[in-house]
């Protein structure tokens, strides 16, 4: 039997080097190895990078950031795994499989809840990875000339982001641009001062609008070229947020211009139409449209729930436990989010109040994760579930979505009001609110 191999956390110089030769024989050359190895606030800490050496050439390679997601009425720390890859001549040796468990038993000693990875269909959902999120990275929307015209308003004055007096109030406005969706990561100081300084080798410009009094209303970004970082095409805009009101209207001025100077018919937006600005645009004839080439009309990111009991007790913030104690009192519903044990969970209504506890003290839904996870991040309702209403469809292996006639009255009503949510977007497919 061949020996296993060392998982080695990269500390010194020559392995992050070695990880970075072996990311553009994998990839494509690219600044941004460094940057994600050395630089990056989230990327860089220590201990983020693994690697599996033969020798002094590392061989197979992931990473895990962890980042603090926006979840339920408060915030849960979530691990994301990226860079993940193996040199050619070493694939279908269980190498990605190492790594993959290295951080999920790390995750699990950690007590981190939640992992999510943007990937390849039909490979991370071995681990109990399963579709959960919207794709964030390719085009949502796209306004032509006329619409675009018909909501500018002429004011304001557009300049370039300055991060040492601009970050502060740019940092709240894309908290209230991002706060009411779901999952969506905490942009602080520290990471928009790393994206504001690294713009030129990204390609993009950051630019902020002061209104009459010198405030700062609206922050936009937009590339300048297709290359540099993310798959959106030259001029598409990949961050857009301003306040309520007359600001939204400035914004649509500063971005009309911006189209004009294209020279294009239509302004790609890589922003989704459930944020403040984005549902704006598109009541103003801003129309669907998604740019990927991987999930089309499906999800992109994939959620895995470590611990069900932290991520329930995490989503209770936003229960109304009044309504709960007064509609279900006596009634308790089990759910399994993946094949471990810390990933099933019982939460159970009393008159008194409500209990989420590890495991299952009842039969457990008959919902499989890849139906159960949507739920508990906000992107599928259990209504839909139980109406039987389909999915888009997606890459990956074929689920079987359970028996909804399998549920009581009683657990398929609590379902209903513990998980109501449908979040009104996925991918290019429009699914009502």
């Amino acid at each position: 039997m061949s020996q296993r191999p060392d998982i080695v956390s990269l500390q010194t110089e020559r392995q992050f080097r070695a990880a970075v030769d072996s990311h553009t024989i994998i990839h494509e050359p690219t600044p941004m190895w460094v940057e994600l190895h050395h630089e990056h606030p989230v990327w860089s800490v220590d201990g983020a990078h693994r690697a599996i050496f033969q020798g002094d050439r590392a061989i197979a390679l992931t990473a895990l950031g962890v980042w603090d997601h926006r979840f339920g009425a408060t915030t849960l720390k979530a691990g994301e795994i990226g860079l993940v890859g193996t040199l050619p001549e070493h694939r279908k040796r269980g190498l990605s499989r190492l790594l993959m468990e290295s951080w999920i038993a790390t995750m699990r000693e950690q007590h981190i809840p939640l992992m999510f990875l943007t990937g390849i269909p039909d490979f991370y959902e071995q681990w109990d990875f399963h579709y959960a999120c919207p794709d964030h990275a390719n085009a949502f929307l796209s306004i032509a000339l006329e619409p675009l015209a018909a909501c500018a308003i002429r004011e304001g004055t557009l300049r370039a982001l300055d991060p040492d007096r601009d970050a502060p109030a740019v940092v709240d406005l894309i908290a209230a641009e991002h706060r009411h969706t779901p999952c969506s990561p905490i942009i602080d100081t520290d990471l928009l001062r790393f994206f504001v300084d690294k713009a030129d080798p990204h390609g993009v410009d950051w630019r902020v609008i002061e209104d009459g009094r010198g405030d700062i209303c609206a922050v936009v970004r937009w590339k300048r070229w297709s290359g540099g970082i993310g798959p959106q095409p030259g001029g598409a805009v990949t961050l857009a947020a301003a306040r309520e009101g007359a600001a939204r209207g400035i914004l649509a001025a500063a971005l009309l211009d911006h189209l004009k100077r294209s020279g294009e018919a239509e302004l790609p937006l890589a922003i989704a139409p459930h944020g403040p600005f984005g549902e704006w645009l598109f009541h103003r004839g801003a129309r669907r449209k998604s740019a990927s080439s991987i999930y089309r009309g499906g999800y992109a990111a994939m959620y895995r729930v470590n611990d069900l009991a932290a991520v329930l007790e995490a989503l209770r913030t936003e229960w109304d436990e009044s309504l709960l104690m007064g509609r279900h009192a006596g009634t308790s519903v089990a759910l399994r989010a993946g094949r471990d044990d810390g990933q099933v969970a019982t939460v159970s209504i009393t008159e008194h109040g409500i209990d989420i506890a590890p495991g299952a003290t009842e039969d457990i839904v008959s919902a499989p994760p890849a139906v159960t996870v949507p739920w508990i991040t906000g992107w599928r309702s259990a209504g839909d579930w139980l109406d039987r209403v389909p999915y888009p469809p997606l890459r990956g292996p074929a689920v079987d979505p359970g028996n909804p006639d399998d549920v009581s009255p009683a657990v398929a009503s609590l379902l209903r009001d513990l998980f109501p949510h449908r979040h009104p977007y996925i991918g290019d497919t429009l699914q009502g609110g």
